[in-house]
């Protein structure tokens, strides 16, 4: 059927309603409106054939089905978050501790090695040992600086606070001792070999019993 079939066959639906609402007398009441509704159900049950082959054409049947299916189905939620966009505590907890384990690690680490450095035995070293202990304390030193950063970089969850405070005290510690201990190398005078050696190996050790409580803490969670 066409649509100019269709648009006869809606004309007739609407003219055998006028008729049925014209009508006199019971009979002529009865039988208009009968033969008026089984008009309607022909007209209607026409057209949605004519408008399932329509789309049928328009999309095709493969393309329809995946239109129907994405219409059906609603688009999948990321993770839960707060009305401002804000991952949800256990979500964030878990971003916390996943990136804190491994950081209060590398900082144990470099702590212990800052602490190895064997600076008052350095003159009885050749060029060469003195050289490599020397690259050893540069290295040190930028690995301490970029623990510091990683660290204070962390968002800590409310019930973590305390923890992230202390955490961000031990990176403290270990950056001035990184940089004490690069910096004993450039010292130009005895005084200053003390003074650098005595900030290196305080505060290395204050980062590793400082680090040693934030890890317990952790594993007590």
């Amino acid at each position: 059927m066409n649509l100019g079939d269709l648009s006869l066959l809606w004309s007739m639906t609407i003219l055998a309603i006028m008729v049925a609402i014209n009508a006199r007398g019971p009979i002529k009441i009865g039988l208009s409106w009968f033969l008026t509704t089984l008009i309607l159900v022909i007209t209607i049950s026409m057209s949605s054939m004519k408008f399932s082959s329509v789309k049928t054409q328009l999309f095709g049947s493969h393309d329809l089905n995946k239109v129907e299916s994405q219409i059906a189905t609603p688009p999948s939620l990321g993770p839960v978050k707060s009305s401002k966009g804000i991952p949800d505590i256990e979500t964030q907890t878990r971003e916390y501790l996943n990136a804190t384990e491994p950081l209060v690690g590398s900082a144990l680490s470099c702590a212990r090695s800052i602490l190895n450095v064997d600076l008052q035995n350095l003159q009885s070293l050749s060029d060469t040992q003195y050289e490599r202990e020397q690259s050893r304390a540069l290295s040190l030193r930028n690995q301490s600086s970029t623990i510091n950063r990683q660290i204070k970089a962390l968002k800590s969850p409310v019930q973590y606070k305390s923890i992230q405070a202390e955490f961000d005290k031990a990176a403290e510690n270990l950056r001035l001792a990184g940089w004490a201990l690069h910096a004993y190398f450039s010292a130009e005078n005895s005084e200053e070999e003390s003074s650098r050696h005595n900030t290196a190996i305080n505060n290395a050790q204050a980062a590793l019993n400082t680090l040693r409580t934030v890890q317990q803490q952790l594993n007590n969670r």
